[in-house]
């Protein structure tokens, strides 16, 4: 009985550390890793029985209310192979929850464990990628920034994966007996993650991060020295917006806001291209407001737009509303953007001691969602469920102390 318990939580700790590994390798490994956990998760609540319904956090199923504004926004679409695409895309946020919530106390992985894990992996990743950019500059003379720096992937998930390890870093070390060193190493190979996969939405977040991480403990503990940390951060920070050329077109953009408008045709720049994405958006958001267009049809009729606003970039690329609340008011209209809204914000109300990593999570995933239509793709719906799902359920039920296995 021991033996064949010990059997099954090493499979559970492979099943996480091959998610995580894989979520960075993009996919198909990302594919394998969480069908791998799934299945492993399966098994362990056959095996050893399910949580009582009154036991668990009931937030963990807001993703469900989410997914099944979808599944009504399936039966009013015209173009039915893209809507059950995007629906297949989505149907984590129906089982990781479930999977999460009913899994019992005893049989959960040490929250302390899974982070450090997580973090761990995110070191080795990071440290490898720069590795390879440090032997790339010194061998051909150049610098890997951008999509040549996150191959694997869309340099915004990246970020986003770095900016979780920036948090959990922080986590790990608040809540360590002596300073956890891979924690701080994570947190300085992340941040060069961040800043070479030339993500926008990346820079503004963790710089929220920051923010939050300084007025929720700072000012609560070590109020002089906030006023000292606060304005070198802002600083550091003002100097990465200078030195990124990707930040310079933003305020270009930005700047010649109705240039844009006027000559769309013209128009390559990746900020500017939002613009003309979002007025696309608005437009048929107006035509289509309560119920939206349907699950599959947002590509279809923002490209009518783009082809009746000459929106030549956007129309060639059939590029979507890089922007997941409008994405999800052009599907599903203001019922699907309520939706959205309470899955994102009532866990921040919620009471629980990891409030800490909860509301963090959040604010990358937030920050990130004004740029990009980051459940579109699987690299943002997996990574959202897994680690909410994760966070509730175990930040209310676990009673554990720091594991030094990482320290």
């Amino acid at each position: 009985m021991i033996k064949s318990f010990l059997i099954f939580r090493n499979l559970k700790v492979l099943s996480y550390l091959l998610y995580f590994l894989g979520m960075y390798l993009g996919l198909p490994y990302a594919v394998h890793g969480i069908a791998f956990f799934v299945l492993v998760a399966v098994i362990g609540l056959i095996k050893q029985g399910v949580q009582p319904w009154q036991s668990i956090p009931k937030l963990v199923f807001l993703p469900l209310l989410y997914f099944l504004v979808l599944v009504i926004s399936f039966s009013y679409t015209q173009n039915t192979p893209q809507a059950f695409f995007l629906l297949q895309l989505q149907f984590t946020f129906l089982v990781l929850p479930f999977l999460f919530a009913f899994e019992r106390p005893s049989n959960q992985l040490d929250i302390y464990f899974v982070i450090q894990s997580f973090v761990a992996v995110s070191l080795a990743v990071g440290f490898a990628m720069i590795a390879k950019s440090i032997f790339i500059f010194f061998t051909q003379g150049t610098i890997n920034y951008y999509t040549t720096f996150s191959v694997l992937m869309h340099p915004s998930y990246l970020a986003i994966y770095f900016n979780s390890s920036v948090l959990f870093s922080v986590w790990l070390i608040i809540n360590s007996r002596k300073l956890n060193w891979i924690a701080v190493f994570s947190i300085l190979i992340s941040f060069a993650g961040i800043y070479f996969s030339g993500s926008k939405a990346g820079l503004i977040s963790v710089f929220l991060l920051l923010l939050f991480m300084m007025f929720r403990f700072m000012i609560r503990y070590y109020k002089r020295l906030t006023f000292i940390v606060l304005p070198v951060v802002l600083l550091i920070f003002v100097v990465i917006i200078m030195s990124s050329g990707r930040f310079s077109n933003l305020f270009k953009a930005v700047n010649n806001y109705q240039q844009v408008f006027e000559h769309p045709v013209a128009v390559e720049e990746s900020t500017a291209l939002r613009l003309l994405t979002w007025h696309a958006s608005s437009i048929v958001i107006a035509e289509h407001p309560i119920f939206g267009v349907g699950l599959g049809d947002n590509t279809d009729q923002l490209c009518k737009v783009y082809a009746a606003k000459n929106y030549k970039m956007p129309l060639d690329k059939k590029m979507n509303s890089h922007n997941q609340f409008l994405e999800t008011t052009v599907g599903q209209g203001i019922i699907g953007l309520s939706a959205l809204l309470v899955m994102l914000l009532l866990p921040l109300f919620h009471n629980s001691k990891n409030q800490f990593l909860i509301h963090g999570f959040l604010i990358i995933f937030i920050t990130n969602m004004l740029f990009e239509s980051i459940f579109t793709h699987q690299a943002g719906v997996v990574f959202y469920a897994f680690f909410m799902s994760f966070l509730l359920t175990h930040a209310t039920n676990d009673k554990t102390k720091p594991n030094k296995l990482w320290i």
